[in-house]
């Protein structure tokens, strides 16, 4: 009877298959013709180097089980190391100084609560964790003092790494030991990882290209970098109202303050990726806790990096990663108190929630079930009480701050949103839909409707490997047994009931939709490993090619263009590449020519604030859908700008917007126009 039923779940696995490539295929086929867009000879290209590269991925799958794998991790290090010593030296030096004051700030925290765990991965993110997290209260109280300046900064990390001289060490040590403890490791020799570390590599050459060019990104330009620059020049982290998102948790920009004053903007988008690369080793941590092996957990974690949407956020400068990194470390503490039964993990896992709140507001989703798991720790905990106590004394020490500065400068805790709004989401105007309906429908608009739920033209964002690989789930069940997977079970079934519910945006559900990602590559490895049938195991195998293919598709076409190629080979400067990569810029280049300091800008449908001459005096709004001069004129009124931007393609000038006003047009090309106001 078993064999028989073992039959017909292959059966059902093939049938799978098969349904698989029926719903998916377009996607493939979207994301192969979306190259015609930058021209005939991008989709050339793709059209030989995509067969290419699935070619030669899969020889190297084979080949690497030899002797290959073992210097996987080194190879990895040194392209990271060597292309950001390359390109941005100081950026480099300024985050290693950061990620090694943090170490050495957390082994002293870690040590004195006596919670430092017994392997180096663990080791490493819990002394980061707790150490970024520290200095983030710590760079705060500098800037309350307005002495958040570089003098300052150097002493403050020369302190740390004096202070955490030992730690330091430690960290080196334990980073040593993690990439020995791969090639040391023969389960990494399977396909499943094989193919995962291709694609993996192919994705970290396109984080760097996105880490070491110019920013683009549009919150990036209209808020971070803008906010960052501010606070460096005046060595503060108090709000302004010209950007009213510095009332918002700042946790984020605090860390890339520091940053900044060291390397620029470059030493910001390098603090970024680290918290990439610190979420993925969090979450690699929480996966072998959970009781994955460690094949299942390496692939895993590469399946998780390579959803396009997670990619995307890592890689570029948000601060999604750094909240969601905080959130994976809470898990981790919770998951150790149920082994451990230790007061000490319970507080740890509440700090890292109160920190990922100082980093931005949506934590909310991640905080209910790490909260429901929190609790039910301190019922068990004796004496319940006191525990409850500290608990909520850590939480309002270290997440409370923000939000008790935001009230005493505005009298709403949550401004610019509103307590009233704060943990809803109104309904769409033309398309009002209940909680349950969205519920329901996101799967399905996770798959094929993706561009409303995540800022880009794909389809599917997410991809469709969550998708191919779900009846493998099954697969990984004797694994739920384990109290810590249990744990992650229910953060996520939770997470993602209430996201899906209330706000089903990709972005804000990096960690949930990663832990499924590591429990599926648990199924498909143990699925992997327990079928001897050739055709069975090609099969797992060759869905994995097919579902990262598409995957690194997707990164390629919302991470990297053109003119980032000229600009990497040296054919193009920052301002050359950002002149054919973002439209907004040529039209900002001219007005900080012309523009006098001080002089207020108005922009419409271009908000790339951090790149106009004074990022305080310019604001901007974009149409939903074609501008019109009714929606346009009161904006620009209300703002009484020196110079105004409109679209070039708009079907109106600038007499409809503003009658009866003297402006003088001084500028035009094929995306936008300058007018002066007043002559």
């Amino acid at each position: 009877m078993l064999s028989f039923l073992k039959d017909r779940f292959a059966l059902l696995w093939l049938a799978w298959l098969a349904i698989t490539a029926a719903l998916t295929y377009r996607i493939l086929i979207w994301s192969v013709e979306y190259f015609r867009n930058p021209g005939p000879g991008f989709y050339r290209a793709a059209l030989v180097l995509i067969p290419i590269l699935v070619a030669a991925i899969s020889v190297y799958a084979w080949v690497r089980r030899f002797f290959l794998w073992r210097f996987e991790p080194f190879l990895f290090v040194s392209v990271a190391v060597a292309a950001t010593a390359f390109y941005e030296p100081r950026a480099l030096l300024a985050s290693l100084l950061l990620f090694f004051a943090a170490a050495g700030l957390g082994e002293l925290a870690a040590g004195g609560m006596g919670i430092l765990p017994d392997r180096a991965s663990d080791r490493i993110a819990l002394r980061c964790g707790i150490g970024f997290g520290i200095a983030i209260v710590l760079l705060f109280l500098l800037g309350e003092f307005h002495a958040l300046t570089v003098r300052m900064l150097s002493a403050f990390i020369a302190i740390l790494l004096l202070t955490g001289l030992r730690g330091v060490m430690r960290t080196i040590l334990d980073l040593r030991s993690l990439l020995a403890a791969w090639s040391r490791s023969p389960e990494l020799r399977d396909p499943i990882v094989g193919i995962a570390a291709g694609f993996g590599f192919v994705a970290l050459i396109c984080t760097l290209t996105v880490m070491l060019a110019p920013p683009i990104a549009f919150d990036v330009l209209q808020m971070h970098v803008p906010s960052v620059r501010h606070y460096a020049e005046t060595a503060s982290i108090t709000p302004f109202p010209e950007i009213d998102y510095s009332y918002y948790p700042q946790g984020g920009e605090t860390l890339w303050t520091a940053a900044y004053l060291l390397a620029g903007v470059a030493g910001m988008q390098m603090e970024s990726v680290l918290f990439f690369a610190l979420f993925l080793l969090a979450l690699f941590v929480v996966a072998r806790r959970a009781g994955l092996t460690r094949a299942a957990a390496v692939a895993g974690i590469f399946w998780a990096a390579m959803l396009p949407f997670l990619h995307w956020t890592g890689s570029v400068a948000k601060n999604d990663m750094m909240m969601a990194f905080f959130q994976a470390l809470a898990l981790y503490s919770l998951q150790r108190w149920m082994e451990e039964r230790r007061l000490a993990w319970i507080l740890a896992g509440v700090f890292f929630v109160a920190e990922s709140f100082g980093v931005k507001n949506v934590a909310l989703l991640g905080s209910v079930p790490l909260g429901l798991l929190a609790g039910y720790a301190l019922l068990k905990q004796p004496p319940r009480w006191r525990a409850a106590a500290l608990a909520a004394a850590v939480f309002l020490l270290f997440g409370g701050f923000w939000t008790l500065r935001t009230f005493l400068l505005t009298g709403d805790p949550a401004y610019p949103s509103h307590v009233s709004n704060a943990v809803s989401v109104p309904a769409r105007r033309n398309r009002p839909e209940s909680a349950f309906v969205r519920l329901a429908k996101t799967p399905e608009r996770m798959l094929f409707e993706g561009d409303r739920l995540f800022e880009s033209p794909l389809k599917s964002p997410a991809g469709i490997l969550l998708f191919a690989f779900l009846p493998l789930l099954a697969a990984a069940a004797p694994k739920w047994k384990n109290p810590a997977m249990a744990a992650c079970l229910f953060f996520t079934a939770v997470y993602l009931i209430y996201w899906a519910g209330l706000i089903a945006r990709l972005r804000y559900a990096i960690l949930p939709l990663a832990i499924l990602a590591f429990l599926l590559a648990q199924g498909a490895e143990s699925y992997w490993r327990r079928r001897r049938t050739n055709w069975i195991r090609a099969s797992v195998v060759s869905l994995e090619v097919y579902c990262l293919l598409i995957a690194i598709l997707g990164v390629f076409i919302i991470e990297v263009n053109g003119p980032q190629i000229a600009y990497f080979f040296g054919r193009a400067t920052k301002s050359e590449y950002l002149r054919s990569a973002l439209r907004t810029y040529t039209s900002l280049e001219f007005l900080n020519r012309v523009a006098r300091p001080g002089e207020a800008i108005f922009g419409v449908d271009n908000c790339s604030r951090a790149y106009a001459p004074s990022p305080l005096q310019f604001q901007c709004m974009l149409c939903n859908g074609p501008c019109r001069p009714e929606g346009v004129a009161p904006q620009i009124a209300a703002n009484r700008p020196r110079y105004v931007i409109l679209p070039s393609a708009a079907e109106f000038g600038i007499e409809q917007v503003l009658p009866g006003v003297l402006a003088v047009a001084i500028y035009r090309d094929d995306y936008f126009s300058i007018y002066r106001i007043g002559g």
